[in-house]
């Protein structure tokens, strides 16, 4: 897979720091949000998932712990479908993240680039599938969630699959989310891709992969 410039990657001078800056990109496409600090001289990283997936979130907490104050934390909200159980992980504002929140929302909206893309190494690619994927066992493919970005941002993310030998299409949305699209990986590219990231993906989430694949080797 490519890789950016190394000096592009903000470091955090923890234990294990590649996987850490991994999860944070990974992060950062998937289901992750950097916050300014009121004087915009830092930036916190919060995620959240839902109650049944905080196993999932516990492990990223562990990857986390030295930069929280605290574990996550439930919340109860209300989107007008009834209440969910939501469980939210919020690291210290620090000034090393200012910069990767500079990269991913340039006026003010989290994007994709070719640059940020570049930046996914397999363990960055499993937790954005984690986040924002899904597998069809039926089909044996895979779809990631990609609402929130443009077209011409999901047209650069398929492009990048190609990049790695992985064809990519895009599907467009029905419903209430007409307009927007999602990433599928037919059956020939989600074999070597769920091949390569495997070793990334907690156990909790095997949803996501076919049946009797061995997960979190590397974690």
């Amino acid at each position: 897979m490519t890789r950016d410039h190394a000096t592009d990657i903000p470091h955090i001078g923890l234990v294990g720091p590649e996987l850490v800056q991994s999860l944070l990109i990974g992060s950062m496409f998937g289901d992750g949000a950097l916050s300014l600090a009121p004087k915009k001289q830092s930036a916190s990283l919060e995620i959240t998932h839902s109650a049944s997936e905080l196993p999932y979130l516990m492990w990223k907490y562990s990857v986390f712990q030295e930069l929280c104050v605290h574990g996550p934390k439930l919340r109860t909200d209300d989107g007008g479908f009834g209440t969910n159980l939501r469980y939210r992980l919020r690291t210290r504002s620090l000034p090393e993240l200012l910069a990767m929140r500079t990269r991913f929302y340039p006026a003010g909206r989290k994007i994709i680039t070719a640059q940020l893309l570049n930046l996914l190494t397999p363990a960055a690619l499993a937790v954005w599938y984690q986040d924002d994927g899904s597998f069809d066992a039926t089909q044996g493919s895979i779809r990631f969630c990609t609402h929130r970005y443009t077209l011409s941002e999901v047209e650069l993310a398929a492009e990048w699959f190609a990049g790695q030998g992985l064809h990519a299409t895009l599907n467009r949305c029905s419903g209430r989310q007409a307009g927007q699209f999602v990433l599928r990986l037919g059956r020939a590219a989600a074999t070597p891709f769920l091949a390569l990231t495997a070793p990334f993906i907690h156990p909790s989430m095997a949803r996501k992969v076919p049946a009797g694949m061995t997960l979190g080797e590397a974690l």
